[in-house]
């Protein structure tokens, strides 16, 4: 297990530090004013009406704000993966008429 210092200085981690990770289209951060939301739904289950409320709310928002609403998948839980699940979760949003400026597909 890994001990993370307490707290450190924001200015002893550069941008190029930050960002190093990132790919090469990614490395310059979007502008300020620019609103860019997400909805991240784990594909567990199917979508059920608390997600789709969230998912409403931010794309409301963005839309609102002349922002972004991007769709991310968490598939970090892959034991409780539903088959289906993924491809689902978009029908599902576009079945209420949300339709993500970025996503997986």
């Amino acid at each position: 297990r890994k001990i993370l210092p307490k707290r450190l200085p924001l200015q002893l981690w550069t941008r190029r530090q930050l960002c190093s990770k990132l790919p090469e289209e990614a490395k310059e951060p979007p502008p300020a004013n620019v609103v860019r939301v997400r909805f991240a739904p784990s594909p567990t289950g199917f979508m059920h009406l608390g997600g789709l409320r969230t998912a409403l709310f931010n794309y409301l928002f963005a839309r609102s704000r002349g922002g972004k609403f991007i769709l991310r998948i968490e598939d970090t839980d892959q034991e409780r993966l539903v088959e289906g699940a993924q491809e689902r979760i978009y029908e599902d949003l576009r079945w209420a008429g949300i339709e993500p400026d970025e996503s997986p597909w």
